[in-house]
């Protein structure tokens, strides 16, 4: 899994209250999801391109947190559309995920099929009829 990944999984468990490393309630910035997703306060950088979409994601689970938390009322609906984003962006890494699994197995079989091709080939050449 790469550390992207693990950011965007541990933002859902510090938007969903369901934390394993910080205590319950802990505050959504960058140095929380870091440290949820087990890496050092700090990893998350804003000069980094892979980052940029995490960070507006984190800054949006904040704002979201801190407007129910002040006010204590349900999200407004853009606030649901923007959780329903970072949720979205979850399922997408996870189906990138999978695509890149399946290409690396179409890869190999691919490799495969191509040798065993030439090894009828040389056994029709040099070895009789292959079977």
């Amino acid at each position: 899994m790469r550390a992207i990944d693990d950011y965007y999984f541990a933002l859902r468990r510090l938007i969903d209250g369901k934390t394993q490393i910080l205590p319950k309630g802990a505050p959504i910035n960058n140095d929380s999801v870091s440290l949820e997703a087990g890496r050092k306060r700090g990893s998350i950088k804003k000069s980094r391109q892979e980052h940029k979409a995490l960070i507006e994601a984190i800054e949006a689970a904040s704002l979201i947190k801190s407007k129910t938390q002040n006010n204590r009322r349900p999200p407004e609906e853009s606030d649901k559309q923007k959780l329903a984003r970072i949720s979205l962006q979850e399922d997408l890494l996870c189906l990138k995920k999978d695509y890149e699994l399946a290409l690396g197995k179409i890869i190999s079989l691919t490799h495969q099929n191509h040798q065993l091709r030439q090894e009828i080939e040389f056994l029709r050449k040099f070895g009789g009829t292959a079977t």
